[in-house]
Protein backbone atom coordinates (compact mmCIF):
# COMPACT_ATOMS: atom_id res chain seq x y z
CA UNK A 1 0.00 0.00 0.00
CA UNK A 2 1.00 3.53 -1.18
CA UNK A 3 0.79 6.95 0.69
CA UNK A 4 1.22 10.27 -0.89
CA UNK A 5 3.82 12.25 1.67
CA UNK A 6 4.07 16.20 1.40
CA UNK A 7 7.58 17.04 0.85
CA UNK A 8 7.09 20.09 3.17
CA UNK A 9 5.23 17.67 5.94
CA UNK A 10 2.22 20.45 5.78
CA UNK A 11 -0.22 17.45 7.03
CA UNK A 12 0.05 14.01 7.31
CA UNK A 13 1.04 11.16 4.70
CA UNK A 14 -2.42 10.01 3.00
CA UNK A 15 -3.22 6.49 1.54
CA UNK A 16 -3.78 6.03 -1.71
CA UNK A 17 -6.45 3.44 -1.72
CA UNK A 18 -9.31 4.94 -3.86
CA UNK A 19 -10.10 3.41 -7.02
CA UNK A 20 -9.92 7.49 -8.15
CA UNK A 21 -7.75 10.27 -5.98
CA UNK A 22 -8.30 13.38 -7.05
CA UNK A 23 -5.68 16.30 -6.16
CA UNK A 24 -6.85 20.25 -7.67
CA UNK A 25 -7.77 23.59 -6.17
CA UNK A 26 -11.72 22.54 -6.13
CA UNK A 27 -13.81 21.61 -3.26
CA UNK A 28 -14.43 18.45 -4.94
CA UNK A 29 -11.40 17.11 -5.39
CA UNK A 30 -10.17 14.28 -2.83
CA UNK A 31 -7.26 16.73 -2.17
CA UNK A 32 -7.59 20.22 -1.62
CA UNK A 33 -4.40 22.26 -2.07
CA UNK A 34 -5.17 25.87 -1.85
CA UNK A 35 -1.61 26.84 -3.91
CA UNK A 36 -1.63 29.79 -7.63
CA UNK A 37 -0.04 26.89 -9.39
CA UNK A 38 -2.47 24.49 -8.61
CA UNK A 39 -5.55 23.85 -11.14
CA UNK A 40 -8.99 23.56 -10.28
CA UNK A 41 -8.35 19.94 -11.31
CA UNK A 42 -5.17 19.13 -11.63
CA UNK A 43 -4.10 15.67 -11.48
CA UNK A 44 -5.63 12.57 -10.69
CA UNK A 45 -4.68 8.86 -9.46
CA UNK A 46 -6.02 5.29 -10.07
CA UNK A 47 -5.73 2.45 -8.27
CA UNK A 48 -6.54 -0.58 -9.71
CA UNK A 49 -5.49 -4.47 -9.03
CA UNK A 50 -2.75 -2.84 -6.67
CA UNK A 51 -1.35 -0.66 -9.37
CA UNK A 52 -1.44 2.78 -9.04
CA UNK A 53 -0.89 5.35 -12.13
CA UNK A 54 -1.11 9.30 -12.13
CA UNK A 55 -2.17 11.38 -15.13
CA UNK A 56 -2.47 15.19 -15.46
CA UNK A 57 -6.82 16.07 -15.76
CA UNK A 58 -5.86 20.06 -17.17
CA UNK A 59 -2.89 20.14 -20.25
CA UNK A 60 -2.03 23.52 -19.41
CA UNK A 61 -1.34 22.25 -15.84
CA UNK A 62 2.47 20.77 -15.01
CA UNK A 63 2.73 17.48 -13.77
CA UNK A 64 6.29 15.90 -13.14
CA UNK A 65 7.31 12.85 -11.67
CA UNK A 66 10.90 12.10 -11.14
CA UNK A 67 11.80 15.68 -12.24
CA UNK A 68 10.32 14.18 -15.78
CA UNK A 69 7.58 16.27 -17.47
CA UNK A 70 4.48 13.68 -17.44
CA UNK A 71 1.84 14.09 -20.53
CA UNK A 72 0.65 10.29 -20.35
CA UNK A 73 -0.53 8.04 -17.49
CA UNK A 74 2.31 7.62 -15.46
CA UNK A 75 2.83 3.91 -12.91
CA UNK A 76 3.46 5.22 -9.28
CA UNK A 77 6.45 3.39 -6.93
CA UNK A 78 7.65 3.36 -3.42
CA UNK A 79 9.86 6.59 -3.79
CA UNK A 80 8.80 8.72 -6.69
CA UNK A 81 9.14 12.38 -6.53
CA UNK A 82 5.50 14.18 -7.82
CA UNK A 83 5.84 17.69 -8.39
CA UNK A 84 2.16 19.70 -8.79
CA UNK A 85 3.48 23.16 -9.69
CA UNK A 86 5.77 24.49 -6.68
CA UNK A 87 4.19 21.27 -4.80
CA UNK A 88 5.98 18.20 -4.23
CA UNK A 89 5.56 15.09 -2.75
CA UNK A 90 7.01 11.61 -2.32
CA UNK A 91 5.96 8.15 -2.88
CA UNK A 92 6.23 5.94 0.38
CA UNK A 93 5.59 3.00 1.39
CA UNK A 94 5.42 2.47 4.74
CA UNK A 95 6.10 -1.30 5.14
CA UNK A 96 9.18 -1.32 2.76
CA UNK A 97 12.36 -1.60 4.23
CA UNK A 98 14.12 1.47 2.36
CA UNK A 99 11.62 4.05 3.83
CA UNK A 100 12.11 2.94 7.25
CA UNK A 101 16.04 3.16 6.97
CA UNK A 102 15.80 6.43 5.65
CA UNK A 103 13.89 7.06 8.72
CA UNK A 104 16.93 5.91 10.82
CA UNK A 105 14.79 3.05 11.63
CA UNK A 106 15.59 -1.01 12.43
CA UNK A 107 12.72 -2.79 9.40
CA UNK A 108 9.95 -3.47 11.52
CA UNK A 109 8.94 -7.23 11.91
CA UNK A 110 5.95 -7.79 9.76
CA UNK A 111 2.76 -7.01 11.23
CA UNK A 112 0.94 -10.27 12.42
CA UNK A 113 -2.71 -8.74 11.80
CA UNK A 114 -3.97 -7.06 9.03
CA UNK A 115 -7.37 -6.04 7.32
CA UNK A 116 -8.20 -7.12 4.13
CA UNK A 117 -10.83 -5.33 2.01
CA UNK A 118 -13.88 -7.42 0.62
CA UNK A 119 -15.10 -4.09 -1.27
CA UNK A 120 -15.28 -4.22 -4.84
CA UNK A 121 -13.28 -1.19 -5.81
CA UNK A 122 -10.60 -1.92 -3.01
CA UNK A 123 -10.36 -5.62 -3.50
CA UNK A 124 -8.10 -7.87 -1.46
CA UNK A 125 -6.04 -4.13 -0.48
CA UNK A 126 -4.34 -5.51 2.32
CA UNK A 127 -4.01 -3.14 5.56
CA UNK A 128 -1.34 -3.71 8.59
CA UNK A 129 -2.23 -3.03 11.95
CA UNK A 130 0.74 -1.98 13.96
CA UNK A 131 -0.10 -0.92 17.71
CA UNK A 132 -3.01 1.43 18.00
CA UNK A 133 -4.07 2.14 13.93
CA UNK A 134 -7.11 4.85 13.34
CA UNK A 135 -9.59 4.37 10.27
CA UNK A 136 -11.55 7.15 9.31
CA UNK A 137 -11.91 9.53 6.59
CA UNK A 138 -10.05 12.13 7.61
CA UNK A 139 -6.44 12.24 6.01
CA UNK A 140 -4.38 11.84 8.94
CA UNK A 141 -5.98 8.75 10.07
CA UNK A 142 -3.96 5.43 9.98
CA UNK A 143 -6.07 4.45 7.26
CA UNK A 144 -7.68 6.99 5.29
CA UNK A 145 -10.35 6.07 3.07
CA UNK A 146 -12.41 8.83 2.05
CA UNK A 147 -16.14 7.69 1.86
CA UNK A 148 -18.72 9.96 2.69
CA UNK A 149 -20.72 8.40 5.35
CA UNK A 150 -17.71 7.01 7.18
CA UNK A 151 -16.38 9.33 10.08
CA UNK A 152 -13.53 11.35 10.69
CA UNK A 153 -12.11 8.88 12.93
CA UNK A 154 -14.52 5.80 12.81
CA UNK A 155 -12.57 2.89 14.42
CA UNK A 156 -9.48 2.05 16.13
CA UNK A 157 -8.07 -1.07 16.00
CA UNK A 158 -5.28 -2.52 19.02
CA UNK A 159 -3.09 -5.04 19.25
CA UNK A 160 -2.86 -5.61 22.45
CA UNK A 161 -1.08 -8.85 24.31
CA UNK A 162 -1.14 -11.03 21.18
CA UNK A 163 -5.06 -9.97 20.14
CA UNK A 164 -6.84 -7.57 18.50
CA UNK A 165 -9.12 -5.08 20.09
CA UNK A 166 -11.65 -3.16 18.03
CA UNK A 167 -13.05 0.05 18.92
CA UNK A 168 -15.37 2.44 17.89
CA UNK A 169 -14.75 5.67 18.50
CA UNK A 170 -18.64 6.94 18.96
CA UNK A 171 -19.52 7.14 15.05
CA UNK A 172 -22.31 8.10 13.73
CA UNK A 173 -23.62 4.80 11.66
CA UNK A 174 -21.48 2.01 14.00
CA UNK A 175 -18.89 -0.31 13.78
CA UNK A 176 -20.16 -4.01 13.02
CA UNK A 177 -18.16 -7.44 13.92
CA UNK A 178 -19.90 -10.47 12.37
CA UNK A 179 -22.86 -8.64 11.74
CA UNK A 180 -23.26 -7.42 15.60
CA UNK A 181 -23.05 -3.64 16.48
CA UNK A 182 -20.23 -3.05 18.87
CA UNK A 183 -18.48 -1.02 20.90
CA UNK A 184 -15.68 -2.81 21.71
CA UNK A 185 -14.50 -6.45 21.36
CA UNK A 186 -11.91 -8.97 20.70
CA UNK A 187 -11.55 -10.03 16.93
CA UNK A 188 -9.77 -13.25 15.77
CA UNK A 189 -8.83 -14.17 12.65
CA UNK A 190 -11.44 -14.60 9.88
CA UNK A 191 -14.00 -12.07 11.75
CA UNK A 192 -15.68 -10.03 9.26
CA UNK A 193 -15.83 -5.86 10.30
CA UNK A 194 -17.87 -3.67 8.17
CA UNK A 195 -18.17 -0.01 8.58
CA UNK A 196 -20.58 1.94 6.54
CA UNK A 197 -20.62 0.10 3.03
CA UNK A 198 -16.91 -0.88 3.53
CA UNK A 199 -16.02 -4.57 4.66
CA UNK A 200 -12.70 -6.27 5.96
CA UNK A 201 -12.04 -9.56 6.59
CA UNK A 202 -9.09 -10.11 9.86
CA UNK A 203 -5.84 -11.71 9.09
CA UNK A 204 -4.08 -12.67 11.77
CA UNK A 205 -1.63 -15.17 13.28
CA UNK A 206 -2.67 -18.80 12.84
CA UNK A 207 -2.06 -21.23 15.05
CA UNK A 208 0.87 -23.65 14.01
CA UNK A 209 -0.30 -27.63 14.09
CA UNK A 210 2.85 -28.81 14.02
CA UNK A 211 4.06 -27.18 17.42
CA UNK A 212 4.32 -29.22 20.40
CA UNK A 213 1.72 -27.90 23.05
CA UNK A 214 4.01 -28.08 26.60
CA UNK A 215 1.20 -28.50 29.14
CA UNK A 216 1.56 -26.74 32.67
CA UNK A 217 2.98 -29.45 35.06
CA UNK A 218 1.49 -28.96 38.70
CA UNK A 219 3.25 -28.88 41.97
CA UNK A 220 4.04 -32.71 42.68
CA UNK A 221 1.94 -34.60 46.01
CA UNK A 222 3.07 -34.88 49.14
CA UNK A 223 4.04 -39.06 49.65
CA UNK A 224 2.21 -40.66 52.25
CA UNK A 225 5.14 -41.03 54.28
CA UNK A 226 5.96 -37.34 54.54
CA UNK A 227 1.84 -36.87 55.40
CA UNK A 228 2.47 -39.32 58.02
CA UNK A 229 6.08 -37.60 59.27
CA UNK A 230 4.45 -34.48 59.38
CA UNK A 231 1.27 -35.52 61.07
CA UNK A 232 3.40 -36.97 64.01
CA UNK A 233 5.17 -33.34 64.60
CA UNK A 234 2.67 -31.50 66.80
CA UNK A 235 3.09 -27.94 68.19
CA UNK A 236 2.98 -27.44 72.16
CA UNK A 237 -0.63 -26.06 71.50
CA UNK A 238 -1.84 -29.11 69.77
CA UNK A 239 -0.16 -31.49 72.38
CA UNK A 240 -2.48 -30.23 75.33
CA UNK A 241 -5.70 -30.66 72.77
CA UNK A 242 -7.45 -33.78 72.67
CA UNK A 243 -5.56 -37.10 72.00
CA UNK A 244 -6.87 -39.42 69.57
CA UNK A 245 -6.99 -42.96 70.27
CA UNK A 246 -4.18 -45.42 68.69
CA UNK A 247 -3.87 -48.85 68.32
CA UNK A 248 -0.47 -49.06 70.18
CA UNK A 249 -2.42 -47.61 73.26
CA UNK A 250 -3.50 -50.06 75.76
CA UNK A 251 -7.21 -50.36 76.24
CA UNK A 252 -8.76 -49.22 79.33
CA UNK A 253 -9.66 -52.34 80.04
CA UNK A 254 -8.81 -55.66 78.90
CA UNK A 255 -10.50 -59.14 80.74
CA UNK A 256 -11.91 -57.35 83.14
CA UNK A 257 -8.80 -55.68 84.22
CA UNK A 258 -7.78 -52.35 84.09
CA UNK A 259 -4.78 -51.37 82.46
CA UNK A 260 -2.66 -50.39 85.45
CA UNK A 261 -3.19 -53.50 87.44
CA UNK A 262 0.28 -55.64 85.95
CA UNK A 263 0.04 -59.41 86.67
CA UNK A 264 2.90 -61.24 88.04
CA UNK A 265 5.53 -62.44 85.52
CA UNK A 266 6.12 -65.96 85.43
CA UNK A 267 9.65 -65.86 87.56
CA UNK A 268 7.78 -63.95 90.27
CA UNK A 269 4.74 -66.73 90.33
CA UNK A 270 7.69 -69.84 90.56
CA UNK A 271 9.30 -67.53 93.78
CA UNK A 272 6.19 -67.73 95.48
CA UNK A 273 5.19 -71.05 95.18
CA UNK A 274 8.97 -71.66 96.56
CA UNK A 275 7.90 -69.68 99.57
CA UNK A 276 5.09 -71.66 99.86
CA UNK A 277 6.40 -74.91 100.15
CA UNK A 278 9.10 -73.78 102.95
CA UNK A 279 6.20 -72.44 104.65
CA UNK A 280 4.19 -75.54 104.76
CA UNK A 281 7.30 -77.72 105.54
CA UNK A 282 8.13 -75.66 108.38
CA UNK A 283 4.79 -76.08 110.01
CA UNK A 284 4.89 -79.70 109.40
CA UNK A 285 8.04 -80.29 110.65
CA UNK A 286 6.93 -77.87 113.92
CA UNK A 287 3.79 -79.87 114.58
CA UNK A 288 5.54 -83.59 114.40
CA UNK A 289 7.90 -81.88 117.30
CA UNK A 290 5.46 -80.72 119.22
CA UNK A 291 3.49 -84.00 118.86
CA UNK A 292 6.50 -85.73 120.26
CA UNK A 293 7.69 -83.66 122.90
CA UNK A 294 4.56 -84.00 124.49
CA UNK A 295 4.39 -87.68 124.46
Amino acid sequence: MLKLQFRDKRQEAIWLVDPLFTIGSAPENSLVINDSDIADFHAEIHNKNNTVIILSRNKDAALYVNNEKSVKAKPLNPGDIIKLGNVEFDVIDPQSTQYQSSLGLKPAKAPEWKLKSTASWMKNELFPINGKTVLGREANCDISIPVEHLSRRHVEFEVKGGKLLVRDLDSSNGTYLNGNRITESHAKPGDKIKVDVISFEVIGPQADPNKTIIRSVSAPKPSKKKIENNNTKKTPVQARGKAKSSTNNPPLASKGKQAWIEEPTISQKKTNYWWFAIAGFSITLLAVITFLSLR
